[in-house]
């Protein structure tokens, strides 16, 4: 009996110690258009990421940082194509720049369970900034000191 073709919102992948449901991965016209856009060049992480696990939720999606005292839950990857009720990953930069005078050396890469905030990459450090935007005091908290580490750090919800 044949299988049925996995829709796109069913799209699964195995990567970073971690499963991500409802992936929607970037193609490299994506990804250059969005480099183009933004007129910076992603690090190759950062473009391994969108690759694989774009729109993607992750399960074990629970992330502390006690040198810095945090401790955060990621909802999604952003998306390179609108869905739905997401903003793809352009229209989330500008939203950002226009509304919260968003620094232009940091890259968002995730939105927050909450839907509130954002995962980001600083493009100087190659740091995972977690930047608050209803916190106009002190928007950026630093997560870790690189997106590997952030990522393979995602554990499941401990409590």
């Amino acid at each position: 009996m044949p299988q049925k073709k996995q829709k796109d919102t069913e799209r699964s992948v195995n990567a970073y110690n971690n499963r991500w449901m409802k992936i929607t991965p970037a193609s490299k016209e994506d990804i250059a258009a969005a480099e183009a856009y933004l007129e910076v060049a992603f690090p190759e992480d950062l473009v391994k990421l969108f690759k694989l696990c774009s729109g993607g939720r992750p399960v074990k999606n629970y992330y502390i940082s006690y040198e810095n005292d945090i401790e955060v839950s990621i909802g999604y990857i952003l998306p390179f194509k609108k869905e739905s009720k997401r903003w793809d990953i352009l229209t989330e930069y500008d939203y950002l720049y226009t509304r919260f005078n968003f620094p232009a050396e940091l890259i968002p890469f995730a939105i927050d369970e909450g839907h509130a905030n954002y995962y980001c990459l600083k493009m100087e450090t190659g740091e995972v900034i977690y930047y608050l935007h209803d916190e106009p005091e002190n928007r950026e908290k630093k997560l870790s000191n690189s997106l590997s580490v952030f990522l393979r750090g995602l554990t499941e919800w401990p409590y």
